[in-house]
């Protein structure tokens, strides 16, 4: 059996990963940063218009169902 036609060899034809480039690297940074500061804003503005325990809560007056024929 011959090995001449290069098996086990890398080839000159195949292209070679370069990796990650610098660009997906500073849009996962940049990705990572929108996450974070619009879980902070949701997190900081969670406490507007909670009231506990709930029975201190706003009640609205529903107007009385009506007999659906």
């Amino acid at each position: 059996m011959s090995v001449s036609h290069g098996h086990g060899t890398p080839s000159d034809d195949v292209p070679v990963s370069l990796g990650i480039s610098k660009w997906m690297y500073l849009f996962l940074a940049g990705s990572l940063i929108l996450v974070l500061w619009q879980g902070y804003n949701v997190f900081s503005s969670s406490n507007e218009q909670h009231v506990w325990p709930a029975s201190d809560a706003v009640k609205v007056q529903l107007p009385p169902a009506q007999a659906v024929p």
